[in-house]
């Protein structure tokens, strides 16, 4: 029998957004609001929540945290960029204290952990709302929909996807009528400034690139209407790698497959002095034909021409993926890409990335001066030719790992042919995950003096003649 409520908190008219994956979860959810007198929109995942902020004004905003295609941190932190300050209260399955302090941290109002009754739910909800006026009418459709706005040579007709440099559209290029995915980037610059002709240059420099495993570039430009700049790209039917891992563990063959897929399109980069500075599982898809296709160039390097800057003292990218040059501010090439792929075949064997901390200074310090576990020693069936492999492709000094990746090529060729004379290709890693390594497990130790034992070597040759003429005399 359902628990009786004794005092039900009055939500009477307040424009509550819901998202939520969980089909009984939602309907619970919505059910309690609306009998509460809340007016209730609900989005299957964070793309549809997008649309919804992008059409209307809330109250709050009711979201869990492990959401497809847009995570709720990432929905939060769209909304914070585009000064939409609506309250977010975060129901999630996901109970670890460091999930709820960054949700804080970061903007969240309240962070319930799932089981919840329904009283504690509503008394919550109720508490948010207690010192505010209802929101002012939508500005869109109730239900979340189709967006309409045009792009330079473009009409945006959906979302597809959310990231930290920008937000990805579905659009139609009207003057050619194919369907594209653009990105809309969250930093802002005036046509005519050096920023602008700086991006639109190095967008030039991708363009040249017509290869299978990169995704294409049909167009760049700025937008008129808000000064972003814009990426007009081609549309894959597929699934990120980021997703794919979510659900799957791959086989040997189909890692392989995969970091041969990207070492081919770090090849064809760095033909024309490219280097793509941000691979990993997010900007890598698997289209539905079987290709592996690598995309996001906004942090690309063009070593022939100009580059686009970040700001002073801002390192871009994603910490676990940096190469520690990156990290000291030192010159890049290939061999910058390559350690990236290295930390992506890491993730797909070991079921994680090398390293984890707390904060991402701490990560970036593990780059620089942590060692990765291999992963043989955990996951009993994977060979150690691919420990081997790793430990050249993340070595610290770029001197030390694969000068190129027409050799990372060749390697993998030979890792394959033994797996299949041994009929392993199709295995999949197997024993518990590889423990990452955390920032607390470093401990510095100091290289020894060549003075501190020279002179340690005297006094032993001292002490030992010492003996000699002891004896003798």
């Amino acid at each position: 029998m359902a628990p009786v409520l004794t005092q039900v908190p009055v939500l009477d008219q307040h424009r509550i957004l819901v998202v939520e994956d969980d089909p009984d979860f939602s309907a619970w959810e919505v059910r309690l609001l609306t009998q509460s007198g809340a007016r209730v929109t609900l989005a299957c995942d964070g793309a549809e929540a997008l649309l919804a902020l992008q059409h209307g004004v809330y109250d709050l905003i009711v979201c869990d945290l492990d959401l497809p295609r847009i995570n709720g941190f990432e929905l939060m932190d769209y909304a914070r960029k585009q000064a939409i300050h609506d309250p977010f209260l975060f129901v999630t399955a996901h109970r670890g204290k460091a999930n709820q302090a960054y949700a804080m941290a970061h903007g969240a109002q309240d962070f319930i952990p799932k089981p919840v009754k329904s009283g504690v739910f509503l008394e919550r909800v109720g508490r948010l709302l207690a010192s505010r006026a209802p929101a002012p009418a939508r500005r869109g459709p109730q239900r979340v929909g189709r967006v309409s706005r045009r792009i330079g040579d473009f009409e945006v007709i959906g979302l597809l996807g959310y990231g930290g440099m920008g937000v990805v559209f579905r659009a139609r290029q009207v003057s050619t009528g194919r369907e594209v995915a653009l990105k809309l980037l969250h930093m802002r610059c005036p046509g005519d400034s050096e920023e602008a002709r700086c991006f639109e240059a190095e967008c030039e420099a991708v363009a040249m690139l017509d290869h299978p495993n990169v995704v294409r570039l049909f167009a760049a430009g700025v937008d008129t209407q808000n000064g972003r700049p814009y990426l007009a790209m081609e549309a894959i039917k597929g699934v990120s790698l980021r997703d794919h891992l979510r659900r799957n563990t791959p086989t040997f063959g189909a890692a392989l497959a995969i970091t041969r897929g990207l070492t081919h399109a770090v090849q064809a980069a760095w033909h024309e002095r490219l280097v793509h500075r941000d691979i990993k599982p997010s900007n890598v898809i698997l289209s539905a034909g079987g290709m592996v296709k690598l995309l996001d160039f906004g942090l690309v390097k063009h070593l022939r021409g100009s580059q686009l800057q970040a700001e002073a003292g801002v390192l871009l990218g994603s910490p676990s993926y940096i190469a520690p040059e990156r990290i000291n501010g030192e010159s890049e090439d290939c061999r910058t890409d390559l350690y990236a792929i290295g930390i992506v075949l890491y993730r797909m064997l070991a079921g994680r990335t090398p390293f984890r901390a707390p904060s991402d200074a701490q990560i970036l310090s593990l780059h620089l001066c942590g060692r990765p576990r291999q992963i043989s020693k955990y996951r009993h069936n994977v060979p150690e030719d691919f420990d081997r492999l790793l430990a050249r492709l993340l070595a610290k000094r770029p001197e030390q790992r694969l000068s190129h990746p027409r050799i990372l090529l060749e390697e993998l060729d030979r890792i394959e042919a033994g797996l299949r004379a041994a009929g392993r290709l199709g295995e999949k890693p197997l024993g518990a995950k590889v423990p990452a390594l955390h920032f607390r497990e470093l401990s510095y130790q100091p290289p020894e003096s060549p003075w501190n034992r020279g002179w340690l070597v005297a006094i032993g040759v001292v002490v030992l003649l010492g003996c000699v003429l002891a004896a003798v005399f």
